[in-house]
């Protein structure tokens, strides 16, 4: 931020690192600076995530003159914005505030239902589920605003093994028939971080004349855009994101037990997460596909599977740097944002009583000055109010639907539609 935040009235939002889990406890600061006297109304944070996408969809127009008739193909843009999750909480009450550095701490406990933050791109299409927190300082004229965004990773599920099997009649050239295939695959659990490996025991049995040249493993994804959640006019993008073969079979083969072929897929460190929003999706399965000569039809099975934005083997930590030039010497206490636990029928739910201990370390944020330089004070000492009696505080708990679209659960209670089918 250069010299800017210390030489002008400024807001500043500040975490305790660069990404959050699902059920983790996200802690930051709002840094103010106040070069002079400052008339506020109050001091709000607010925590929001959203799902957005933009693209295009073919058209075709019918018009016709006279006896003639056409059709005229063209391009519509689709966009969509929904909200899922928001939370707002005052920090500081109305007053005037003397030229001076405050810091107002707060934080959240994030429900376990959170979608990962995604991000994906093909062509000028584009979707994403973002989280992003603002801070205001309302007062007359322009408030101070501050924004940043909040990137949320989900952790591995833990699974049991998972597998599908197939057996399927096999034809040559659509109608003579050669007999039958069998195919299975089974992976040692159903959820799987970027840059991990997946390990995939396939068995088969060729039962036909006709000879299986290869098994091909393939690990498919598939993105799909809506711009509601009716889910009319999607853009969909499929991909091949990892693939391998091994060793096919002979005519009446069999590759079963101590036999059975192993294979290896890496998961693309650039891989978007699985995602299941109301107009973001993003599916993965694992396709295994007996594959024979030309006009020999193929036997295949698929085996859904999770792609986490977690990373194998983790990630260093991040120190994030609070912006020059600051030294605070009033600290608020840390506000405790209440989480939505439960469906609220109603814009305000009553706070709920935090489940951790864990007091915010400063020191581990900020350059602190000289103890004897800095005072913690109760908020209503902080500033000068006005004569009147402060209503007290309360936080607002909004789940905000889409204009036009069905009814918006609450991130806890986020449940997504049925995934659309992979082909």
């Amino acid at each position: 931020m250069g010299n800017t935040f210390s030489s002008s009235n400024a807001l500043h939002v500040q975490l305790t690192k660069p990404y959050y889990s699902a059920g983790e406890m996200l802690e930051g600061v709002v840094a103010l600076n106040c070069i002079n006297q400052l008339s506020t109304s109050g001091i709000q944070v607010e925590i929001i995530g959203y799902e957005e996408t933009y693209y295009s969809v073919n058209t075709t127009t019918h018009s016709s003159f006279d006896d003639d008739a056409f059709n005229t193909a063209g391009t519509r843009t689709q966009q969509g914005h929904l909200d899922f999750f928001r939370v707002a909480m005052p920090l500081g009450p109305p007053g005037t505030l003397s030229p001076g550095q405050y810091q107002f701490g707060f934080k959240l406990q994030l429900p376990e239902s959170l979608p990962p933050s995604f991000h994906h791109m093909w062509g000028g299409d584009r979707g994403d589920i973002k989280y992003k927190i603002r801070a205001f300082v309302e007062k007359s004229g322009f408030d101070i605003k501050s924004e940043t965004e909040v990137i949320i990773v989900d952790q591995p599920v833990t699974t049991g093994p998972v597998g599908n099997a197939a057996q399927q009649n096999v034809t040559m050239c659509c109608c003579m028939g050669q007999g039958s295939a069998f195919v299975q695959a089974n992976l040692e659990k159903g959820c799987y971080s970027r840059g991990e490996s997946i390990n995939v025991l396939v068995q088969a049995r060729n039962n036909t004349s006709s000879n299986f040249d290869a098994i091909n493993l393939n690990l498919k994804r598939m993105v799909v855009f809506s711009a509601s959640s009716n889910g009319y006019n999607q853009s969909k993008n499929s991909k091949v994101a990892a693939s391998a073969a091994v060793q096919g079979l002979s005519p009446g083969e069999s590759a079963e037990g101590s036999l059975a072929r192993r294979a290896v897929l890496q998961v693309p460190m650039d891989c978007p997460p699985s995602a299941n929003g109301r107009i973001v999706q993003c599916i993965y399965i694992l396709e295994v596909e007996l594959k024979g000569g030309m006009g020999l039809s193929a036997v295949k099975t698929q085996v859904p599977l999770r792609i986490s934005s977690s990373v194998a083997g983790g990630a260093g930590a991040v120190q994030l740097q609070p912006p020059d030039g600051w030294k605070p010497t009033q600290v608020f206490p840390t506000v405790d944002i209440p989480s939505p636990q439960q469906q609220p029928q109603m814009m305000v739910q009553q706070p709920q009583q935090s489940q951790s201990q864990y007091q915010y370390q400063q020191q581990q944020a900020y350059q602190q000055p000289p103890q004897d330089q800095v005072q913690v004070m109760p908020q209503q000492m902080m500033m000068n109010p006005p004569q009147q009696q402060q209503q007290e505080q309360q936080p607002q708990v909004m789940m905000q639907p889409m204009q036009g679209s069905a009814p918006m659960a609450p991130a806890s209670f986020y449940q997504p539609p049925p995934n659309p089918p992979i082909v």
